[in-house]
């Protein structure tokens, strides 16, 4: 059941709502670290490592068919204000339905992620994404669903690649995004933005990535 809404604000500023609280952002990132923040500690969120290991193949293809037709593979950029290290580079895998029984069933399989609501002003009914974040767990999402993956392989690959990139070793103050990396986001990015036509939904989810 969804959560009672908070108090609304401009509904043309914050579309994006935390499924947990109703609270409501400007972005889906916001929310992702606002659960981060306020929710992960809870019983319902506790288990936040993915597990991929008890899919049995027939939820592997119906999670790879959702990926390729109603889900995204994305980097989005931030830039950091008072940082030595300005620019951020965010992973995501996400799910999208207006469907809230489809996007849980897929987090009861994965056991973790992110629920976001995203209110459309037109009127139309919301719409569920459940993000995964977090090298390891996108790690081990792609690697068992990429074989299957048609539309979206070549992003599932330059994802695995820079996830491999920042599993490395880092050191007190963490590191920087190497060359290659910003590399693989721009790619990445200019993958999705060719299908654009196709991803239009799925880009409003995360961010506004066409201006990073």
């Amino acid at each position: 059941m969804f959560p009672k809404e908070g108090p609304r604000t401009d509904a043309a500023k914050s579309r994006f709502l935390c499924f947990y609280c109703g609270k409501e952002f400007r972005s889906g990132r916001q929310v992702l670290g606002h659960v981060a923040g306020m929710h992960v500690g809870k019983s319902r969120l506790r288990e936040t490592t993915i597990s991929v290991t008890q899919l049995t193949p027939g939820q592997k293809g119906y999670l790879a068919a959702f990926l390729d037709g109603e889900g995204g593979i994305q980097i989005t950029k931030s830039l950091r204000k008072n940082r030595r290290r300005r620019l951020s580079l965010h992973p995501v895998v996400y799910f999208t339905n207006t469907n809230y029984e489809a996007i849980r069933s897929i987090r009861d399989w994965l056991r973790a992620g992110v629920v976001i609501v995203q209110r459309d002003k037109r009127g139309y009914r919301p719409t569920y994404a459940l993000h995964i974040t977090g090298i390891r767990n996108i790690t081990q999402l792609l690697v068992a669903l990429q074989p299957l993956l048609i539309i979206k392989r070549r992003q599932a690959e330059l994802m695995l690649e820079f996830c491999k990139s920042r599993a490395g070793p880092r050191g007190e103050e963490g590191r920087g995004f190497n060359p290659r990396e910003v590399s693989l986001y721009r790619s990445l990015r200019g993958l999705n933005l060719k299908h654009r036509g196709k991803l239009s939904a799925n880009s409003r989810i995360t961010d506004k990535s066409r201006k990073s």
